[in-house]
């Protein structure tokens, strides 16, 4: 998988390499910032053969590129993010993820809470360190479901059919899932009946308010195997909360360009140290840019 960002003097190379049986192939990672030079290896994973799929979007100044060795038989990896909660994260980070602020208002201990499409139990973690005593997951895929179980219990099913009663959840948290769903109404109506009279959703999502998400997803329309069947934009999202049920409490974009750098310190420790310095940059051009952000999140109330 090849990724290559040229914003002014600053060039960032990602390259991955299929999954075994491809002979020769490493991960690349390559960091440019004037003079420095910085260049990551690793060996490649297993199990796939060789499929390249080359996309490249220009935009000004700005080139990338995509190279995705996966072929359809073969699983994607998951977002890789440390299986704890905080793990490598500098502390700049809360000043451009906006919502961990407010999560402490509503995830609290006694809270019975429902991760929507957990993954590998990250944010399950997290609700752990806040005192929740068995926060729920659930997940449609066994792979991830192996490393969420490690902080709570996780049932496997879809977003579209909840195996929960009526009012189950004083929380429904629900983090870059809907746009995968398809049937967003659909699944906001399971979540609002999984929700106590007073109960809250918690929702993160990625919207096509910035182009660089737009465009991309026009030439790429999936990620990490799992395809964008729902795009929408802040206000549409909003709108769809209402027309559902939804009160909506708070809801606030983010994230102009820091989600390009947000996961791969996660991936390579070292880069955590550079994160305070696009945490500034983010900060600028959330100043002129908010309407363009690429994120945003939605705290509901069941109406």
């Amino acid at each position: 998988m090849l990724r290559k960002l040229n914003i002014g003097r600053l060039s960032i190379v990602f390259c991955r390499a299929a999954e075994k049986r491809c002979a020769f192939e490493l991960m690349l990672r390559k960091l440019n910032i004037g003079r420095l030079s910085i260049v990551f290896c690793r060996p490649a994973e297993k199990r796939c053969a060789v499929e390249l799929m080359l996309r490249k979007l220009n935009i000004g100044r700005l080139s990338i590129v995509f190279c995705r060795p996966f072929p359809d038989n073969c699983h994607a990896m998951d977002y890789r993010k440390p299986v704890v909660f905080g793990e490598n994260w500098s502390a700049s980070r809360y000043k451009v993820l906006p919502y961990f602020a407010h999560e402490r208002r509503y995830i609290k201990p006694g809270a019975t809470i429902l991760d929507l499409g957990c993954a590998n139990g990250w944010n399950m973690s997290r609700f752990v360190q806040y005192g929740v005593n068995r926060p729920i997951g659930l997940e449609p895929n066994a792979a991830t479901i192996k490393l969420a179980l490690h902080h709570g219990p996780v049932t496997r099913a879809s977003g579209l059919q909840l195996p929960f009663p009526d009012a189950a959840f004083d929380v429904i948290y629900v983090q870059h899932v809907l746009h995968h769903i398809g049937d967003v109404d659909s699944a906001l109506g399971e979540i609002r009946r999984c929700l106590r009279p007073d109960g809250v959703l918690f929702l993160i999502e990625t919207v096509e308010d910035n182009p660089l998400i737009r465009w991309g997803r026009r030439l790429y329309p999936s990620w990490m195997g799992d395809e964008i069947n729902a795009p929408f934009t802040f206000d549409q999202l909003g709108h769809q909360l209402n027309a559902t049920g939804f009160q909506i409490i708070h809801g606030e974009p983010y994230s102009v360009l820091f989600w390009l750098w947000e996961t791969l310190p996660d991936q390579i420790d070292i880069m955590e140290r550079l994160t305070p310095v696009f945490v500034r940059l983010e900060q600028l051009l959330m100043r002129f840019f908010r309407r363009q952000a690429a994120h945003c999140f939605y705290i509901a109330h069941r109406s």
